[in-house]
């Protein structure tokens, strides 16, 4: 399994021009109304002020599908660099299939890790 994951601090996101190709493979796109999201399955929300536009991702989404999304993938190996956000250095990293992993962050430097139980 291909997963993206952030590499420095700062922290995970993509960058306008990576958010607007995924919107032409057909990623969601959504505005924020009266409190709440249109679309709140959608994976990118747009706000626009003087006329500049930035992009965010939906935190109501699974960030799981996000990352995992063969679109998101395809467009972080199309733009490499130029995909990431201001604060992001995005990689695609290999896991075997069938592992139960989670992400696993520190300061925005991301890792993944097999998922396991725990307590406090």
């Amino acid at each position: 399994m291909r997963v993206i994951i952030n590499t420095c601090f700062g922290g995970f996101g993509f960058s306008n021009k990576a958010v607007e190709r995924m919107i032409e493979l057909g990623m969601t796109l959504t505005t924020f109304k009266d409190g709440d999201y249109e679309n709140p399955g959608a994976y990118f929300v747009m706000k626009e002020k003087d006329g500049e536009r930035s992009y965010y991702t939906v935190s109501n989404n699974d960030r799981r599908s996000l990352r995992t999304d063969s679109r998101a993938i395809q467009v972080v190996e199309e733009l490499g660099e130029e995909a990431s956000g201001d604060y992001a250095e995005l990689k695609i990293i290999e896991i075997p299939d069938g592992i139960e992993w989670e992400i696993e962050e520190y300061d925005g430097v991301e890792h993944i890790a097999e998922a396991h139980q725990t307590w406090s």
